[in-house]
């Protein structure tokens, strides 16, 4: 990719056809995406295990879901994506665990602001792990897992 500032255009390439074009744009925005952040975790590789970032990553976890006849859920990280997860999990009628590293669910929301969602969650027996890190996930024979970290995490 080209970008050609005094012309305030951007070369881009086709590449279904090896063709460029000229894209002109009035402010540059440059959205990279994210990646899914994995901590080291003992068992992360585990069956049943997963990282959500897209829609097919949701659709793999729906179908364990259903094929384990799954009865609770764990869910590392508090931030948007994995309160979205607890909540459509809950929705599924599963138990569900959250898991937060910081000591407030959504971090980069204000202390009174993450305090109403966590009350929130709350209501909707979603149990909070806060100030908490995952430390392993340790498969058992029957395809649950149990899952221990700091503070006495024990589920």
């Amino acid at each position: 990719m080209v970008i050609d500032r005094e012309a305030k255009q951007v070369e881009l390439l086709d590449r279904s056809n090896d063709q460029r074009r000229w894209l002109p744009y009035d402010q540059p925005l440059i959205a990279t995406g994210a990646g899914s952040f994995a901590p080291p975790i003992e068992g992360l590789r585990s069956p049943g295990v997963f990282t959500l970032r897209t829609v097919p990553d949701t659709r793999r976890v729906r179908v364990w879901i259903d094929e384990n006849e799954a009865k609770r859920a764990l869910v590392i990280g508090a931030g948007f994506i994995g309160l979205e997860t607890a909540e459509n999990l809950r929705h599924r009628r599963l138990e569900v665990h959250v898991v937060e590293f910081q000591d407030q669910v959504l971090p980069p929301l204000d202390a009174d602001a993450a305090s109403l969602v966590a009350a929130r969650l709350g209501e909707e027996e979603v149990r909070l792990h806060l100030s908490t890190a995952v430390e392993r996930i340790i498969p058992n024979d029957d395809g649950s897992m149990r899952v221990t970290g700091t503070g006495g995490l024990d589920v």
